[in-house]
């Protein structure tokens, strides 16, 4: 069996995320706009962060391969990732059963089932026999037939979206990033002797709440601190909301998650129909692309910047797109703040948002946002 330790000496102050794929370099400070939750609690399994890429019909037993990827950017003792990949199985599998068993007790993990991979989370450890007969394909989150599994074939929320497609020609095809862009955000940001008017960008499903069931798009769960985070932000900054859902959709979920003072508020809502998709791939599961430069062009978000009549106006140096999928911010790589897909998990411990809630005030100290955000992107860190 292989060596399931990690490599090198961890560093305390780094923590796994269970879903994220970034490895926190630093701690930030929680709020007191952002109680914690003391049931909710989260087990500090060291400084990597884990999947598992198996075949979903040859899940237990399996003999762990660990091989580590590190981005030439990362500099660390510790892997940044670790994929774990089967072997060939052995005939009588108790080898491998017992080596899996002992890797999740190890990092105190429970095995997170989806479509497309088997990913690890910091949830309850998985029970104390592992079953030598292979999962069946697993139901979505939230289905009959995933609450009724056994309780060694538990599956732990998390949903993978459905692959999407490109874009057609009509729609713009894929986008690339502008050269000028790119040199605009080479520059070295200067640090500022007051906070900047900030613009915030921020997305709806898997960033600020989670849609279960697209069949009944008027349920939603909120992720914690969204209410807080988002009051916070349009009392702070000046805020838009942009999702890809279809405008009902979209209208429901603010119907959701702003109360009727933060509603009146924010900027602008912009829903599927502000991706100048062609009437085709409005209606198919395409890659959508959040180009700011669309945002910052329209007159109406232009007119919300507090020094545009002094002819202020808001671009890559003072806007802030908050979303999970990095693949959206295409255009303007520079000015996100990649989130961790949340999956609707109530008991999991999450502190995201208000992590964001930090970076946010040290980001309006800074007088190009593109720029500090390329040489030092956020990272989450959990607790």
């Amino acid at each position: 069996m292989a060596d399931l330790k990690p490599q090198g000496q961890p560093r305390a102050q780094r923590k796994l995320h269970p879903k994220s794929k970034h490895l926190t370099r630093h701690a930030s400070t929680t709020t007191s706009a952002y109680p914690n939750n003391a049931s909710n609690t989260t087990k500090d399994v060291q400084s990597v962060t884990l999947e598992l890429e198996v075949d979903s019909m040859a899940l237990e037993p399996l003999q762990p391969r660990i091989q580590s990827q590190r981005p030439p950017s990362l500099q660390s003792d510790l892997p940044w990732r670790l994929s774990i990949a089967p072997n060939t199985l052995p005939s009588s599998g108790s080898n491998a059963a017992e080596g899996a068993k002992s890797f999740t007790q190890f990092f105190g993990t429970a095995l997170v089932v989806n479509e497309q991979a088997i990913r690890l989370a910091s949830q309850s450890p998985l029970a104390s026999s592992v079953s030598k007969q292979a999962l069946s394909r697993p139901s979505k989150p939230g289905s009959a037939k995933a609450k009724n599994k056994s309780p060694q074939h538990k599956v732990v929320v998390g949903d993978s979206r459905d692959e999407k497609v490109d874009p057609s020609p009509d729609s713009g095809g894929i986008p690339n990033v502008s050269n000028e862009y790119l040199n605009a955000s080479l520059s070295d940001p200067s640090q500022l002797g007051q906070p900047q008017h900030l613009l915030v960008v921020i997305d709806l499903n898997g960033t600020l709440l989670y849609r279960p069931n697209r069949k009944n798009p008027t349920k939603f769960l909120m992720r914690p601190h969204a209410q807080s985070f988002l009051k916070y932000c349009v009392d702070t900054f000046k805020v838009v909301i942009w999702s890809s859902a279809r405008p009902e959709n979209v209208a429901a979920m603010c119907g959701t998650i702003l109360t009727p003072d933060i509603k009146r508020r924010v900027v602008a809502i912009w829903g599927r129909d502000k991706f100048g998709l062609s009437k085709t791939d409005f209606n198919l599961r395409v890659q959508c692309y959040k180009r700011l430069s669309q945002v910052w062009q329209d007159e109406k978000i232009s007119r919300s910047h507090p020094l545009y009549r002094e002819g202020h106006r808001w671009d890559q140096t003072n806007t802030v797109l908050i979303d999970d999928s990095r693949e959206k911010a295409r255009t303007e790589p520079h000015n996100l703040i990649e989130v961790p897909e949340w999956y609707g998990d109530l008991k999991e411990r999450d502190d995201i948002l208000p992590q964001v809630h930090d970076y946010l005030n040290h980001l309006s100290m800074n007088s190009n946002i593109s720029a500090c955000l390329r040489s030092h992107p956020w990272q989450p860190t959990v607790f």
